[in-house]
């Protein structure tokens, strides 16, 4: 008897080992998606910093909407100049992956967009590479991408869901398709147009005019199956100047000691490489494009943004560079606000403008344009007064036209 009961205290044992093995089978089978290449949180990296309209907080980083509005060479009215961080870590991708984002205090809207090739504004006119945006208002997302071939979106997709004070919002890549899914729910999919061809992703955000903006208190990605997910350091400002063959380097053998200077964008610094390399190696004088331009830096009467410009001063001063301050004053680079005061402000306005911006950057920067563009190119400016002069918002009464 005690044999028969040891057999099938045996036979269970057996028999739950082999359950726990068909158990394993299937789970090994039939399991979800695997995720590796656990990051760290990517709110933790100093280019944050050089982000205009974004502030560390405890919490995360904190997005403000400037409502930076680039106003083109015509005098019109252009795009919106919304925030990258390209002065510190991406993301290189391959294959599948997922991006996670956790939000939380939106104000009315929030933005996270990711750009697998960066925008370039070239003087005040934005391209906007391959990118896609996740917003939300209220009960609904928002899903726009850009292709790199207009600087408007190609496709839009919108998603209800359940929204909570903190939204955990994930962006899922597998083959050629893009899955949103919001605090653990599928919302929908979408083709992915082929924008993460780059194999690079930089983020940046947005938020609502008037807002007190929001804060992203996490930013994640992980590799999903045989895909792979590195993030990638922020590239160094110090270039090699030992280049005999260099502009800087046979201008300086010249008598007369020539000094050879060139225009920087802000973006390509960081993201292109022989971009990097020719603007810091081969000149004596850095000017920042666009920069210290009064849109640029003063978006809005209470807040000057000297993020982008602190960063190209430090890189010049770096590599032994001259910085020439551009510009001052410049009617086609006014900001909105500036340009809608009443007229008996505008001097006042000016002046603390002019001295807030050198006093900023005292000591660092050796020479201003002070009026950018100042005489007209057409004929009929020269008949008589204002002598030529462009109009000006900061212009006496009697000589606007």
């Amino acid at each position: 008897m005690h044999s028969v009961r040891k057999f099938f205290r045996f036979l269970s044992a057996s028999k739950g080992m082999l359950l726990l093995g068909v158990f394993f089978f299937f789970l090994l089978i039939y399991s979800p998606p695997q995720y590796k290449n656990n990051s760290t949180n990517l709110i933790y990296d100093n280019g944050w910093l050089s982000v205009p309209g974004v502030s560390p907080i405890h919490e995360g980083i904190h997005f403000q909407l400037l409502n930076q509005i680039l106003i083109h060479q015509d005098g019109s009215e252009g795009q919106s100049n919304a925030p990258v961080n390209v002065a510190g870590k991406y993301l290189r991708v391959k294959g599948d992956f997922r991006i996670t984002a956790v939000l939380s205090e939106r104000d009315r809207q929030a933005s996270l967009r990711l750009y697998t090739q960066p925008p370039i504004v070239y003087d005040q006119w934005r391209y906007e590479g391959p990118s896609i945006s996740i917003m939300l208002v209220n009960n609904l997302i928002t899903i726009h991408i850009w292709d790199g071939n207009s600087s408007r979106f190609m496709d839009m997709r919108m998603y209800k869901f359940a929204s909570t004070p903190n939204m955990r919002i994930s962006l899922e890549h597998k083959k050629d398709q893009i899955t949103i899914i919001g605090n653990n729910h599928i919302l929908g999919s979408m083709p992915d147009h082929a924008i993460f061809d780059s194999g690079t992703i930089w983020f940046g955000g947005d938020g609502a005019v008037g807002s007190t903006g929001w804060t992203l208190t996490g930013l994640y990605a992980q590799a999903i199956g045989n895909g792979s997910v590195d993030v990638v350091p922020a590239a160094s400002l110090i270039v090699n100047q030992n280049d005999s063959e260099s502009l800087r380097a046979l201008a300086d053998t010249n008598p007369r000691k020539l000094k050879i200077g060139t225009a920087v964008s802000f973006n390509p610094l960081f993201i292109d490489e022989e971009y990097r390399k020719l603007a810091l190696g081969q000149f004596h004088m850095l000017t920042p494009e666009n920069s210290m331009k009064p849109q640029f830096i003063h978006p809005q009467s209470n807040i000057y943004t000297f993020e982008e410009a602190d960063q190209l001063v430090s890189a010049a001063l770096k590599n032994n560079m001259t910085v020439h301050g551009h510009a001052l004053l410049y009617d086609k680079s006014s900001p909105n606000w500036m340009t809608k005061t009443p007229i008996r402000d505008r001097k006042e306005i000016m002046r603390e403008h002019v001295e807030r911006v050198v006093s900023h950057f005292k000591g660092r920067v050796a020479e201003w344009d002070v009026v950018n563009e100042p005489f007209s190119q057409k004929e009929k400016m020269y008949k008589g007064a204002p002598l030529g002069q462009n109009t000006n918002i900061f212009q006496r009464k009697s000589y606007a036209r």
